[in-house]
């Protein structure tokens, strides 16, 4: 077969032109990659707080006020749970947090993509294994004691920081959320005879 010059400077133009399409396709998913959303703490306490006190609807205004947070921050996260599927519905009309989603992200995704970050002994909020589960279930006087930190704080402990800023405040107004914190805290912290009673504590409150 005769190839001509003509010919075979059309196959390296539309080789070159291949090579070019194909580098900015990179590009562009490098780009995408870069500002990947993914889910922070703050989503994760929302998510708690929706699926466990604010079932079938709620407000932005009530929620954000339980939660310490501004309402565009709550709206953030719903949107953040919604394109993570940990929730159906919409940022209008309201949602519904998938329980069967959430539970085994806090009990075997938490500890992975938010693992506990301690600091020194001083006063706070307690969490991890004061949870009343893990106290009654488990008598060790030696147990390492954790806190959030705070100066008013009544309990002293290791410096343990919360999954948002907001939860001494979230978890004050709300003493079932206050629970599943503790035991999330008690799953990421704990060996195994207190992660399996946290387990225990999380599944029981959103199966």
């Amino acid at each position: 077969m005769f190839v001509s010059r003509n010919m075979l400077n059309l196959d390296s133009f539309s080789c070159k032109n291949a090579e070019s399409s194909q580098d900015s396709i990179f590009q562009n998913l490098e780009y995408d990659m870069n500002s990947q959303p993914a889910l922070k703490g703050q989503d994760i306490v929302v998510a708690l707080k929706l699926a466990l006190t604010l079932r079938g609807g709620f407000t932005y205004v009530t929620a954000a006020s339980s939660l310490g947070l501004a309402p565009s921050r709550v709206h953030a996260s719903v949107k953040m749970l919604l394109e993570a599927r940990l929730a159906v519905g919409d940022t209008k009309n309201g949602v519904l947090i998938n329980r069967a989603r959430l539970l085994p992200l806090l009990i075997y995704g938490l500890p992975f993509f938010l693992p506990p970050l301690t600091g020194g002994i001083g006063r706070g909020m307690a969490t991890a294994f004061e949870l009343d589960e893990i106290r009654e279930g488990i008598l060790d006087d030696n147990r390492e004691r954790y806190v959030w930190p705070d100066p008013a704080g009544s309990h002293r402990g290791v410096a343990l920081a919360p999954l948002h800023s907001c939860v001494n405040i979230a978890a004050t107004n709300d003493a079932t959320l206050y629970r599943s914190l503790m035991a999330i805290d008690a799953v990421r912290v704990g060996a195994i005879r207190e992660r399996n009673i946290a387990t225990s504590v999380l599944t029981k409150l959103f199966a």
